[in-house]
């Protein structure tokens, strides 16, 4: 895995939790090699932001407690259309060495996406926009796209 700038995350809508990593902040920063930028969460005060990627798959890994602090707890975090949970789940365990039976709250839906967003044009050809794992979210962004004024028709439909 290859750590990325905020720029680079790519969320359209809201993440999904995926897991909870029993290490602290400077746990995952000598493991990894990977560095957390200090960040203001509403509500939450100073928390710390990683992102990752590897291939098509990113995650967004934060920790809520003082960076110096001994508590364990990062949260892991998928984006709305990840296109592989599992796999993502088995990058963060080899990355960290870690086995996923260490992992907490893990995320039961690790299957791909269900929601399809799809674009009907002109000519009747239909054409798969972005899939997601949750329903509401691929309306959400079936109206953005219908907002734009455009002659094209969006739907969602399910996968399966």
């Amino acid at each position: 895995m290859i750590q990325i700038q905020k720029s680079d995350w790519n969320e359209v809508a809201s993440n999904i939790h995926l897991c909870t990593i029993p290490l602290s902040v400077n746990d995952i920063e000598k493991a990894g090699g990977i560095f957390f930028v200090e960040c203001e969460e509403q509500g939450l005060g100073t928390c710390y932001a990683a992102y990752l990627q590897q291939g098509d798959s990113m995650c967004h890994l934060m920790g809520y407690m003082d960076k110096n602090s001994n508590e364990l707890g990062i949260a892991v975090y998928m984006r709305s259309f990840e296109p592989s949970p599992e796999f993502l789940l088995g990058c963060i365990c080899d990355f960290l060495g870690l086995e996923q039976s260490n992992l907490e709250d893990v995320n039961d839906e690790l299957s791909p996406p269900e929601w399809n967003v799809y674009r009907l044009d002109d000519n009747n050809n239909k054409v798969e926009m972005q899939r997601f794992h949750d329903k509401t979210v691929a309306e959400y962004f079936r109206t953005m796209y219908e907002e734009r004024k455009h002659k094209q028709t969006y739907t969602v439909e399910s996968n399966r």
